[in-house]
């Protein structure tokens, strides 16, 4: 969704984005150390670029594909979750997404869809995670940008919801998911609502864009301590007949379940965004007027920072995005530049 400097490289005329990620992203400089690691795990270490090189294409795709992952970031000590990220190469990606969309250098007046789940967070933590400790290590590995004095604002803005009377492997797994599902998705996924409500013409061009909160519990998802977790609502999205692990579908989407009416009321929403730039023309079954996102109160009548959530059972409404939850997304984007996000 980022483009050229000046936002002209125009790809598409709408867009729905679920679970929004704001990663670590490297410079191609930066980047070298991964090609690095390649090349001594496969034996192809040379003082001679080219030597490496060829060595390296002389491997087959298996051989590589064992090989080039689980390298931590220089000065971290366990590897992030995803170690392969877009760079900034100066053309496609000419900057770190907060800045880029700070600027105003990304593909503008069209209209959007930006969402996430509940518990983003919570099924990439460690559920070993049992001290301040094992949480802040953790967010080091996946943003080795990051400060002790932003750590520290971290662990005051995420208290642990146990206290500090929980000790021991697992204490920590929800508080460390709450921490990184905000900083990687659900605020990134807000500020780019922020973004494109600024810059889309939409009284002019109807370019407007909506936020979305998937908050549909399943059963066997919430005994597992998962909550609602990184995109489950694929399932309801595409319908569990269509899923490639049918096996992996919460029993709860199927039909005849408690969440089968989800899978419908979704569906509508985004056949009707699809068809007619709009998520509500064609929405169906009752389901809440989906009201577009407004940050600055630009129509008189102050903010209207809302989103919608999806409920179990199918239910829908509207709500503004919580003032605990604004101060700590806040924070997170005042300092993504500094984590290279």
């Amino acid at each position: 969704m980022m483009a050229d400097k000046d936002g002209s490289r125009k790809l598409f005329h709408a867009a729905a984005v679920e679970s929004v990620s704001f990663g670590t992203v490297l410079t191609v400089d930066q980047a070298q150390y991964q090609y690095d690691n390649l090349v001594i795990r496969l034996g192809c270490a040379s003082s001679d670029p080219s030597t490496s090189l060829a060595c390296l294409r002389s491997k087959s795709a298996k051989e590589i594909s064992e090989k080039d992952f689980n390298v931590p970031y220089p000065g971290s000590s366990s590897a992030p979750i995803y170690m392969w990220s877009p760079v900034i190469d100066g053309d496609f990606v000419a900057d770190h997404p907060y800045s880029a969309f700070y600027s105003g250098s990304f593909i503008r007046n069209i209209p959007v869809i930006f969402g996430d789940d509940t518990n983003g967070g919570v099924g990439f933590a460690p559920r070993s995670a049992g001290s301040l400790g094992d949480s802040n290590q953790f967010i080091k590995d996946q943003f080795p940008a990051i400060t002790a004095a932003q750590l520290d604002n971290l662990n005051k803005l995420y208290p642990n919801p146990y206290g500090s009377s929980c000790s021991g492997p697992g204490c920590w797994w929800n508080q460390t998911g709450q921490v990184y599902g905000e900083m990687r998705y659900m605020c990134p996924g807000l500020y780019l609502n922020d973004a494109f409500d600024h810059y889309n013409d939409h009284y002019t061009k109807g370019t407007s864009s909506w936020a979305y909160r998937w908050n549909v519990k399943d059963q066997e998802q919430l005994a597992n301590g998962l909550g609602v977790p990184h995109v489950v609502e694929l399932n309801a999205l595409f319908g569990p007949e269509n899923i490639y692990n049918r096996g992996a579908v919460p029993k709860s989407y199927w039909p005849n379940h408690e969440n089968a009416a989800a899978v419908q009321v979704m569906q509508s929403y985004w056949v009707s965004f699809i068809k007619t730039f709009d998520p509500n023309k064609l929405r169906c079954c009752g389901a809440a007027e989906w009201k577009a996102w407004r940050s600055a109160g630009d129509d008189g009548t102050g903010a209207q920072r809302q989103r919608l959530v999806f409920e179990t059972y199918g239910k829908t409404g509207m709500e503004t995005i919580p003032k605990d939850l604004e101060a700590r997304c806040n924070y997170l984007r005042a300092i993504g530049k500094d984590l290279q996000q």
